[in-house]
């Protein structure tokens, strides 16, 4: 349930991946509410007033954006693009073109021609491969490890439904050298420089930055600096600063984003973090100062 849970949470975000647990478990159950609220349509309304399936029309309107969302992550995380959707679109308007021509024919001559019935046929074969290719997709495993979408889901913690793990208390800590495999090897004294954290808690953790090396920042134990904040991704961005000491700060692919005085990094994009600008993460308490 706290998968399907998950998709609702993330509403309407087309960015990042999702494995197939979270795709199939909000399928399964987006099935079973759906049956559920036409057995009560039928019993509650259609008994009573006719064609009236209420509930179940209101939900499907309402389910179909995370719905759409959820799949588009799942082609993400088989490292293809969400435009693949478009394929049973427009194989689906195709097929209904023809039949249209069909009907037309059928309704002014008769009988239609061989030639619209043999486009009609087409038109099904077409549509009918359109959706299982996108079927078959969503089944395939994902890449593994990040690809151009973002960090592999399978890296970052399980949800907890709605509020997830807010209700722990936020703290910050490197693991053990030997804990993430991703571990920055330790750099000659010199060249360091660190990061201070700010939040609703007093925290004053530094965060310390060596040349040439980059530092994963996230809520999930692979990364180099922990965070335990609901609103942060298990791997939630990158630090690294250049040996003549400028700092860049790459978005991983985050849930709820990375923003620098207010303005939201795009993805996978390296961007200079200067003097006196404040890098959030998450959510406004987590604040970042050079």
């Amino acid at each position: 349930m706290n998968w399907y849970l998950e998709v609702w949470r993330k509403f309407a975000d087309f960015n990042g991946r999702a494995r197939r647990k979270e795709y199939w478990f909000f399928v399964l159950f987006n099935a079973i509410i759906t049956i559920v609220l036409e057995i009560i349509d039928f019993i509650v309304f259609v008994s009573h007033f006719g064609n009236f399936w209420i509930l179940s029309t209101i939900y499907g309107l309402a389910v179909f954006i995370p719905g759409l969302a959820v799949t588009v992550r799942r082609l993400h995380d088989t490292n293809r693009s969400g435009w693949w959707l478009l394929l049973p679109i427009l194989t689906s308007v195709f097929y209904i073109i023809t039949v249209s021509v069909f009907i037309a024919q059928t309704g002014m001559r008769g009988e239609p021609s061989t030639g619209a019935a043999l486009v009609m046929g087409i038109g099904a074969i077409l549509l009918f491969a359109s959706f299982i290719t996108i079927f078959v997709f969503t089944l395939l495993d994902g890449t593994p490890g990040p690809n151009r979408y973002g960090p592999d889901p399978k890296t970052l913690p399980e949800p907890h439904g709605f509020g997830g793990s807010s209700a722990a208390p936020r703290q910050m800590h490197t693991p053990h050298p030997s804990t993430p495999p991703n571990r920055a090897p330790a750099a000659p004294q010199g060249g360091e420089q660190s990061l201070m954290l700010r939040g609703v808690t007093p925290l004053a953790t530094p965060i310390t930055l060596f040349p040439n090396q980059e530092t994963v920042v996230g809520r999930s134990s692979k990364a180099n600096v922990v965070i335990d904040n609901s609103f942060i991704s298990g791997q939630h961005l990158s630090l690294r600063l250049s040996p003549n000491g400028e700092l860049t700060v790459k978005d991983l692919g985050s849930t709820n984003g990375t923003y620098i005085d207010g303005q939201k990094l795009e993805a996978h994009v390296p961007t200079p973090l200067r003097a006196g600008q404040k890098l959030i993460i998450g959510s406004e308490d987590i604040v970042y100062e050079r």
